[in-house]
């Protein structure tokens, strides 16, 4: 007897609802962060530009690999660019974006590509945490609505360390509490490795550890801290982390210490000290949903998980606590509060309620609650700026090589338009060449030219023939006054006006100029000095060693 032949054709399993709706709202994040992706260039809080420039230098890196002389290799980088933040913020997203500019090519559009993997690794970790701790429609409709967030959806397309760092750190959050409910290595081990690269992402996400500690508390778990293997997993993170730490303390110390400390801006009350960052929170939620994350967590007890309230509770905890106390306050840190906010919300119309009509109602609910988010982030506009582009271009194209003097804003955006035009970087932006500031002229500053007669010197001693001006912008030092005055001599010549567009009040009518020293004279000094006070030294380059010949030879 014969037996019917088996059918051999692959049959694929049908993706269940969770992973339905997953990619659907992965597909979501692309579609906003490739939204108007090249629209504008870099300017966000300043640190923008500088992570952009920072990337560039990864890229170079790894393309030159100078192995036998990396110190060396940094200094004259900085030198060149004077924009660049490797030794202030961690690494990790600048090997990231270093790798996408080799691939793809130095632009703002790359740039942005960059964030686009953490943007979905932090909707992947969510929406995961989410379902365990709930169930789908929560996870779906709590992860929508963080997609949708305006703030979300300004760190999904501006390149800052605010959503690498989220990711990193709802991932780490996931797989601990995995740890925390089956006590299995493998989870705490997971946990460790992103932990350590979270903390390789900024430091901001120091607050999982207030995080790990109050959950063990709120859940009663504390017998998953005496696990031997909680050592080794210690372990992984200091040894990811700690030589960074240890490094950046030891070159940068001074200066990270008074960031954090905010001595020196104006000191608040304690009163405003623990009220601003519920403040900022109303402003990035808005009363609508933050109304609704109260009635959350007033019904989360009756109608989530037990430990769902309790861990999300931790979780706002431990943010608040970790940076309240903080002197160097900024209402974007809220940004790490937000998912926890959102579960609550999304708690009352995802629920299992005992009466159908009841459940048929939270559900129409969430469904105009989706759209209304939908419908506000599509007529979001995100703040631009543009104009610096055109005159990078500019001077790449037509301008002589050498050495060009800058005073205005933003200068890393300058830089990192000047070195994506020019490979061969024939070009030195030369932005610390008036005066230097520590990070900020409140924590230290130095004039390093305070007259007329100093700035012909400097443009003598590095032969500089083109000079860059903001014509609208804030002076605050006399030598910036003494600077434009002296362009309006006939000893220079203004070569092109390059209009600021943008939907920012502070940038409207905003010009750069662009001025050529007719009187130019050939460089004098060998060597280009540029005062770093955060290193309590200056570098001091060749440029020889700076620009390619022969445009480094001595003139």
């Amino acid at each position: 007897m014969t037996s019917e032949p088996r059918d051999s054709t692959l049959r694929l399993r049908r993706p269940s609802r969770p992973e339905v709706l997953l990619c659907g709202i992965l597909l979501l994040v692309v579609w906003i962060s490739l939204r108007e992706v090249s629209r504008g260039e870099l300017f966000f809080n300043v640190d923008e530009t500088q992570h952009a420039v920072a990337g560039l230098f990864i890229c170079d890196f790894l393309r030159d690999l100078p192995l036998a002389h990396p110190v060396d290799y940094t200094f004259r980088y900085y030198a060149q660019y004077q924009s660049m933040s490797i030794g202030l913020w961690p690494p990790l997203f600048y090997f990231v974006e270093g790798v996408f500019f080799l691939v793809l090519g130095p632009s703002v559009e790359t740039a942005r590509l960059a964030v686009l993997p953490f943007a979905l690794l932090a909707v992947l970790a969510w929406y995961r945490l989410a379902l365990l701790l709930h169930n789908e429609w929560n996870a779906a409709l709590s992860t929508s609505l963080l997609v949708l967030l305006p703030t979300m959806i300004l760190f999904q397309q501006q390149v800052m360390l605010e959503m690498p760092t989220l990711a990193m750190c709802l991932a780490a959050g996931y797989f601990w509490v995995r740890y925390l409910q089956d006590g299995a290595r493998r989870w705490l081990y997971l946990f460790a490795l992103l932990a350590g690269l979270a903390l390789l992402a900024k430091f901001s996400s120091l607050f999982l550890a207030l995080f790990c500690l109050f959950s063990v508390i709120v859940l009663k778990r504390c017998e998953r801290l005496c696990n031997p293997a909680l050592l080794r997993a210690a372990g992984i993170v200091v040894l990811l982390a700690a030589p960074y730490y240890l490094l950046i303390l030891g070159v940068s110390g001074s200066t990270i210490t008074a960031h954090l400390s905010g001595s020196w801006r104006p000191q608040v009350g304690i009163v405003k000290a623990l009220l601003f960052y519920p403040a900022a929170l109303v402003q990035d939620l808005g009363w609508p949903l933050l109304l609704l994350s109260g009635l959350g967590m007033l019904l989360a007890p009756r109608l989530a998980k037990p430990e769902a309230a309790r861990l999300m509770f931790a979780w706002i905890l431990a943010c608040y606590c970790f940076f309240t106390p903080i002197g160097s306050r900024e209402g974007r840190y809220v940004f790490y509060w937000l998912p926890a906010f959102l579960f609550f919300a999304a708690v009352p119309f995802t629920s299992q309620y005992a009466r159908p009509w009841l459940r048929r109602a939270a559900a129409v609910a969430a469904l105009v609650v989706f759209a209304l988010s939908l419908r506000a982030a599509w007529r979001y506009e995100r703040p631009y700026l543009e104009g610096f582009a055109p005159l990078a271009h500019k001077l790449v194209m037509s301008a002589e090589p050498g050495v060009i003097l800058y005073d205005g804003p933003i200068p890393g955006n300058l830089a990192f338009h000047l070195r994506a035009y020019d490979p061969e970087r024939r070009f030195i932006l030369l932005r610390k060449g008036l005066y230097v500031t520590q990070v900020q002229k409140a924590i230290n500053y130095q004039e390093l030219v305070t007259n007329r007669e100093e700035i012909r010197d400097l443009l003598n001693r590095y032969g500089i023939r083109f000079i860059v001006v903001d014509e609208h912008v804030s002076l605050e030092w006399p030598i910036q006054r003494i600077l434009r005055d002296y362009l309006q001599t006939p000893e220079f010549r203004l070569v092109q006006r390059f209009p600021v567009e943008t939907n920012m009040p502070d940038w409207k009518n905003r010009t750069l100029l662009l001025y050529e020293n007719l009187d130019v004279k050939p460089r004098t000094d060998p060597f280009l000095q540029v005062r770093v006070l955060s290193l309590g030294r200056d570098i001091n380059v060749r440029f020889d060693d700076l620009l390619p010949p022969p445009y480094g030879k001595r003139q």
